[in-house]
């Protein structure tokens, strides 16, 4: 192929995948088969000189990101389109950048108050019983939400690099509740949140027992910090073919919908100022949802009725035979 009056004669099965084409292209021209305006003029560049090389964006649900290299054929005459489709690689380097860029601010702020009040200390301040205690408190502080956001990220980086080693067994449910209340009822309890465990103790799941402990542990810290004080959460349970889904739902103010499809990324706060406020780190959910993954299960979020959060999960049902 070449100018853009000029007709495909060859092609490779993966240049119809990239284009979306569902017609055969040979015999066609370039114009009826490519309708993307910069890969036709590139086509173009390609056939009057040497090799052509540009990054474009296809359109499309959704939109791919291709290379797109032309080279005139000397011989045989006409031109040589070649793509890659790039679309993944562009995704994770964006993922990268975000990731690089939101670590550094989120550890900015508790650095710097570790810093200003150590300074504050130790230009005399440390003399001040009174206000040395505070400053020591605020340092206390922040050095825990440091240590809070390390480990999280350490887990984080374990589970999405596969060196996490998960034991999956028949695990009963309700006393993995139980044990996930007991661990956060003692926060709960300053905002008088009240938990209720209301999965059938007979449900039984496939999964790692500590896995399946951190995602409730998670999910009950998220539900006990956000619903408001004098709030009520409730973990249920069901089984449907084959599947066991888990809610953890709580009476809060819900999440708003341009919110809800993002929750589970990383740092991804829906009201930042109260989050870093009631100490979340911004990676709990992150961390429920790459453990579920992992555990070939899913989890998601939807509204309650009348208000509220449903943060839900699914895993594998125990077989009869796993209990044996």
């Amino acid at each position: 192929m070449g100018r853009w009056s000029d007709r495909v004669t060859e092609h490779r099965e993966e240049f119809l995948d990239i284009l979306k084409v569902s017609y055969p292209p040979v015999g066609r021209t370039l114009l009826e088969v490519v309708r993307v305006p910069a890969l036709i003029e590139l086509v173009a560049k390609g056939a009057d000189r040497s090799t052509a090389t540009a990054e474009l964006e296809l359109p499309g649900r959704p939109s791919r990101r291709v290379l797109a290299v032309v080279a005139p054929q000397r011989t045989a005459g006409g031109s040589v389109l070649v793509m890659h489709d790039v679309t993944e690689m562009r995704r994770l380097e964006r993922v990268r950048r975000d990731f690089v860029a939101n670590v550094s601010h989120e550890l900015r702020t508790p650095i710097s108050v570790v810093l200003a009040n150590a300074e504050t200390l130790l230009d005399g301040a440390l003399e001040d019983r009174e206000r040395a205690g505070e400053f020591l408190e605020a340092i206390y502080r922040n050095a825990r939400r440091l240590s809070s956001m390390i480990s999280d990220l350490l887990d984080l980086s374990r589970i999405e690099s596969g060196q996490l080693t998960l034991q999956s067994g028949p695990v009963q449910v309700s006393a993995v509740v139980a044990r996930a209340v007991q661990l956060v009822e003692k926060a709960a309890g300053v905002k008088r949140v009240s938990i209720e465990n209301a999965v059938d103790p007979s449900t039984t799941v496939r999964a790692d027992e500590k896995a399946l402990e951190q995602i409730l542990v998670n999910l009950l810290d998220n539900s006990a910090k956000y619903c408001g004080d004098g709030g009520m959460v409730a973990v249920q349970a069901s089984e449907r073919n084959g599947m066991v889904r888990v809610e953890v739902r709580d009476d809060g103010p819900g999440i708003e919908p341009q919110h809800r499809d993002r929750v589970f990324e990383r740092f991804y706060r829906v009201e930042p100022g109260r989050s870093r406020e009631l100490g979340g780190t911004g990676l709990g959910l992150s961390i429920v949802r790459n453990l579920v993954n992992a555990m070939g299960g899913k989890a998601g979020f939807e509204p309650a009725n009348p208000r509220g959060s449903i943060f839900w999960f699914t895993l594998r049902a125990a077989e009869p035979e796993d209990d044996s």
